[in-house]
């Protein structure tokens, strides 16, 4: 199941930027109303039990889905709405109970709606996001004469985004973007660093 997840993530993430040689011109000032930006990088729990043993995730691949508000403006900048989904690996590890190895892997599936502030000549992005976070757990358990055992688990909790970015360089129809920042889930939270291509629709 966590390999099957990892392939389908990394296959939206290329064929999101793939397409994007296709699209209109890049989201700064002007241009289309919409934007995308597939976004890949490395996850950290900061927290205690349970947490504090999952160390560094990796992939966080995430997708970032923007409208924006063009007569709406904060602080001088443009405002943009929208949506920030994906998956996030945080912890796999092979065990060995009573005999049986384990395989075990935990992700984090964020939903979030999200708002986006753009500064400094629109290149310094403000990331802020309310949703939910699908905390997912599988076991698979290889018992000889038996096979293989897979199992999982999952439970939804409250979420928080809160990060900043920055418009590294113009690449082609889009912007290749850094980002940094904190994924509150629950009592805990995950430090986030990630690169970006955001393109206009």
């Amino acid at each position: 199941m966590k390999k099957m997840l990892s392939v389908l993530a990394a296959v939206a993430f290329l064929a999101t930027a793939a397409f994007a040689q296709e699209a209109g011109s890049a989201p700064a000032a002007g241009g289309s109303s919409f934007q995308i930006a597939p976004e890949f990088g490395i996850s950290y729990w900061i927290a205690d039990d349970p947490y504090d043993d999952m160390g560094l995730g990796f992939p966080a691949i995430t997708v970032k889905f923007l409208y924006n508000l063009n007569n709406v403006q904060i602080a001088g900048g443009p405002l943009a709405v929208g949506a920030w989904v994906g998956y996030i690996h945080d912890y796999s590890d092979e065990v060995s109970v009573y005999g049986y190895d384990e395989e075990i892997s935990i992700y984090t599936i964020p939903l979030v709606v999200m708002g986006e502030l753009r500064l400094m000549d629109g290149r310094l992005l403000l990331d802020a996001g309310l949703g939910f976070a699908l905390l997912c757990a599988s076991v698979e358990m290889d018992i000889p004469g038996y096979g293989s055992r897979e199992s999982s688990d999952s439970e939804t909790k409250l979420a928080l985004l809160l990060r900043a970015g920055y418009d590294i360089v113009q690449a082609g129809p889009g912007v290749v973007q850094a980002s940094g920042g904190l994924f509150f889930v629950d009592d805990a939270s995950k430090l986030m660093l990630q690169v970006g291509y955001n393109f206009a629709l």
